[in-house]
């Protein structure tokens, strides 16, 4: 709870993840931060994601409050891309994930 599952390194604990993310959105990858803490109106958490642009985007696994949403993508896949949550020294290249997607050319 509280985190997501990375498409690369998998599940992590609560504070073991990084907000800043890579999601697939529509077939293509965009930047977003994510955040864990958001209450639904019945008291429930759930998480989303917030694309540089604005956009709201659940994880497949949260699509189950869209109905409190107007508008909203899904990301089929989610990526770490940045400093872990807990992390003090943001200097330390260890406190950090980067598992971005690998992007096969043809």
């Amino acid at each position: 709870m509280f985190s997501f599952t990375c498409s690369y390194c998998g599940q992590h604990a609560p504070g073991d993840f990084t907000e800043s993310v890579i999601c697939k959105v529509n077939g293509k990858y965009r930047q977003g931060k994510f955040s864990p803490y958001n209450k639904s109106k019945d008291g429930l958490y759930f998480s989303k994601i917030t694309l540089k642009d604005g956009s709201t985007i659940l994880p497949e696994s949260e699509v189950i409050f869209c109905s409190e949403m107007e508008s909203f993508g899904i990301a089929t896949e989610i990526y770490c891309n940045g400093i872990l949550e807990t992390c003090i020294d943001t200097t330390d290249v260890a406190n950090h994930r980067f598992c971005r997607p690998v992007l096969i050319q043809s």
